[in-house]
């Protein structure tokens, strides 16, 4: 995946938990080839940290996309945790379509 995958990702799962950990998880994520943690304009003035990878792309509703996402997030929380064991886990909120094809 590359920088430009979320101008052609169709799913994305928004991301809850501590704003901190959500930021650090931007931070580790935002360039990875696998999965991405984004920031999208969701609204003039309103932005979304979300989840978005290619996995997603094979999937057919919100709730095959929001299930993946729990799994893929394990993996990444775990990263973090490695990292810094003081973090709280990223959550996955709300699967949305997005650049509808």
């Amino acid at each position: 995946m590359t920088n430009s995958a979320i101008t052609t990702a169709r799913w994305a799962v928004a991301l809850e938990g501590d704003a901190f950990d959500i930021e650090d998880a931007h931070d580790l994520f935002a360039q990875h080839e696998e999965a991405q943690v984004r920031i999208i304009e969701v609204a003039p003035d309103r932005k979304a940290t979300v989840l978005v990878t290619n996995e997603f792309e094979s999937l057919s509703n919100h709730s095959e996309v929001f299930e993946a996402s729990i799994r893929i997030l394990g993996f990444l929380n775990g990263i973090m945790f490695v990292r810094d064991d003081t973090l709280a886990d990223v959550l996955s909120g709300m699967a949305s379509q997005i650049n509808a094809r």
